[in-house]
């Protein structure tokens, strides 16, 4: 089984280092083998929205689905999922909860739910802060592993059978995965250079836009 080194950044800034500084987090496919994952760094001043637009943008995924974030469960004992507050009541609106407040408090290992049908679970480790040399607008993703499963592809064990039926000619489903699965998609093939940042206020809008309609 792979395994994954955590690394923990220092927590004071090097010298002559700009006083901006970041969260970073390991995000992993869970089930996945060999492991996907990414590492990925969001500003200090980010929500749990923002965290949510970063994982999209890592994952190659679409945000066509709903998500949550499971942070466990609070001192009084309730279970704290903030994400989208469309379906449940109790989920809090990740765009007004930050994240800086939860990580201070202890916060170190949380799951990223995406898409209730086929059930992604990401785990997220909570690495520490980071101080980038460049300027950090809203997130990057600075490493990671494998491509992102395929959107809609019935969660991770009908993401793994898809590909093994496009690669064997003698199995019933062989043609409709080859015409399903992108053409030139490599699952071992992955660069964080590739991965195309959104801005997440630009999202937010969009969505609350598309919900008031």
């Amino acid at each position: 089984m792979a395994r994954l080194t955590l690394v923990k950044p220092s927590s004071k800034p090097a010298a002559r280092r700009p006083p901006s500084w970041a969260h970073q987090f390991l995000a992993v496919v869970s089930e996945s083998a060999p492991l996907i994952w990414r590492r990925i760094q969001v500003s200090h001043k980010a929500t749990w929205w923002d965290l949510h637009v970063a994982l999209q943008d890592a994952f190659a995924w679409e945000d066509r689905h709903l998500h949550e974030f499971d942070l466990g469960a609070s001192k009084s004992g309730e279970r704290q999922r903030v994400g989208l507050p469309f379906e449940a009541e109790d989920t809090i609106p990740g765009w007004e909860r930050a994240l800086t407040p939860d990580l201070e408090a202890g916060l170190q290992t949380c799951m990223y739910l995406y898409d209730f049908g086929d059930d992604w679970h990401v785990a997220l480790v909570y690495e520490g802060r980071v101080f980038p040399e460049a300027p950090l607008k809203w997130s990057r993703c600075v490493a990671g592993a494998c491509a992102a499963p395929l959107e809609d592809s019935g969660g991770i064990h009908g993401y793994y059978d898809t590909l093994a039926a496009r690669t064997d000619r003698r199995h019933p489903m062989h043609q409709d995965a080859r015409d399903w699965v992108p053409k030139g998609f490599d699952p071992a093939h992955f660069d964080p250079r590739e991965v195309v940042v959104s801005d997440p206020r630009r999202r937010l809008k969009t969505l609350l836009a598309d919900v008031d309609h």
